[in-house]
């Protein structure tokens, strides 16, 4: 340390001539080392060739064999490295607040210096930490990759920012947003690293969760058996699932951007126009529109439409849940082609509000106008005073009571005073051990009665 330029020490010289930091000191310093203790600074000493080495300086009284104090021995420390480190630290200090989690390590990762916040959330202790490779807090999640990515961007004496998935001391996982910044010596190569990190553990816990829901979501909405659409103010199609493109015949990039009207019919497109009027009000409901499919089979579905407004009471668009029922309509017609012929129609009577349904063929049979809505006493009422009328009332109420079915053939009088021979069949929907229900058909069979009747006189005669 104390090399002239002769490279020789002055020897005979004063101790102050050395160390000129002891001569503001003198009287504090060595008298302490005089009265037997130990004194420790730190000393800026300037050599010749106006380079700053910092040392450790640590005076010690020495002794003679009498135990006398004669003189003092000196040891230092070279500190250079470390007092630039601090002077680093004190440089990034505007890091080292409340929030920030803070560590430094060497170029080769070993811990150097931690802040309380990086111990908190670590669970370690700065003296386990200090003197430690920074794995000692690796989760394993990332992969070889993603860090050699990382310690690339700080050896070449960049900035690197990224999310670090790591372990505390108990095995709990934590997430930390992490700005690494190297710390470059004079010639211009990293020497140390500073990470400053905020910790963001629940955001990627919500952002997980979230994950999961839209996966979930998009799980639902593609393996839907409804068609399932989306359509901005607009009127454009933004969204649709795989359902969609099965029913249309078209793939989802040929349905994206166009409008609805442009895969219906002609009467579809004059129906979805003046929907889309009540949507915009704010109108929820239900209706049955066709398309034409690529391959131009005739589609009939039924479409549930609901609004999509904003906090500020704006239309902003159209969620539509699609259901081609066309198989279904077949089938309808179908039966009620079946049903005419046999004249054979349906009624259901709901139990619990007493309300009562007829098929347009149930109010054929019994004559009543188009529309006719029906109650309990009116649909007993017609069947014929007398046994007939008491046999249907008899078997509605056991089926209420017991849930026991019927299949009776009676007479009833019709809303234009006609007698007519009906075979009415009967049952009823229990929920809970009540009946909420009761179901069957109505049957005309008075043509079949009157030939039963003919030939029962032929034999008779």
């Amino acid at each position: 340390i104390f090399l002239n330029a002769e490279r020789k020490i002055k020897l005979g010289n004063s101790i102050y001539d050395c160390i000129p930091a002891l001569k503001k000191d003198h009287n504090n310093a060595l008298s302490k080392v005089l009265r037997g203790k130990t004194v420790q600074f730190d000393y800026a000493f300037e050599k010749i060739n106006g380079i700053t080495k910092w040392f450790s300086i640590t005076i010690n009284p020495a002794h003679n064999n009498r135990d006398q104090i004669e003189g003092f021995c000196i040891t230092s420390s070279d500190i250079t490295e470390r007092k630039k480190d601090e002077k680093e630290i004190s440089d990034y200090k505007y890091a080292l607040n409340q929030s920030s989690i803070v560590a430094i390590t060497d170029q080769k990762g070993i811990i150097k210096y931690v802040n309380e916040n990086f111990c908190n959330i670590a669970q370690y202790s700065t003296q386990e930490l200090i003197g430690q490779d920074h794995r000692i807090i690796s989760s394993g999640y990332h992969p070889k990759s993603y860090f050699k990515n990382l310690w690339t961007t700080i050896a070449n004496g960049e900035i690197w920012r990224g999310e670090i998935k790591n372990k505390a001391k108990d095995g709990t996982i934590y997430w930390l947003d992490t700005t690494i910044v190297p710390f470059l010596d004079e010639k211009g190569k990293p020497h140390q690293y500073m990470a400053i990190r905020t910790d963001v553990t629940e955001r990627k816990h919500a952002e997980f969760r979230l994950n999961k829901s839209e996966h979930q979501f998009r799980q639902i909405v593609e393996t839907a058996q409804e068609g399932i659409w989306q359509l901005d103010e607009n009127n454009s199609i933004i969204f649709v699932n795989k359902k969609i493109s099965e029913i249309l015949e078209y793939p989802e990039v040929e349905i994206l951007g166009k409008k609805p009207y442009d895969f219906m019919d002609a009467d579809g497109k004059e129906k979805h126009l003046k929907a889309l009027e009540r949507r915009k009000k704010g109108i929820s409901e239900n209706y049955e529109i066709g398309f034409i499919s690529k391959t131009g089979n005739h589609i009939l579905t039924n479409i549930s439409a609901n609004p999509i407004i904003d906090n500020s009471g704006n239309y902003k668009g159209t969620l539509g849940m699609v259901s081609d029922i066309t198989q279904k309509k077949k089938t309808e017609v179908l039966l009620e082609k079946s049903n005419r012929l046999a004249l054979m129609g349906s009624w259901e009577m709901d139990v619990t509000k007493g309300t009562v349904f007829w098929s347009d063929i149930t109010r054929e049979i019994r004559e009543a106008e188009p529309g006719f809505s029906p109650d309990i006493s009116t649909g007993i009422g017609h069947f014929i005073e007398g046994s007939d009328r008491q046999t249907i009332s008899q078997r509605l109420q056991q089926c209420i009571d017991k849930g026991t079915p019927w299949d009776e053939e009676l007479q009833l009088v019709t809303f234009k005073g006609n007698l007519k021979w009906v075979r009415t069949i009967g049952q009823g929907e229990f929920f809970e051990g009540k009946c909420i229900k009761v179901y069957g058909s109505l049957q005309d069979i008075t043509e079949r009665k009157k030939a039963e009747n003919e030939r029962a006189e032929m034999i008779s005669d």
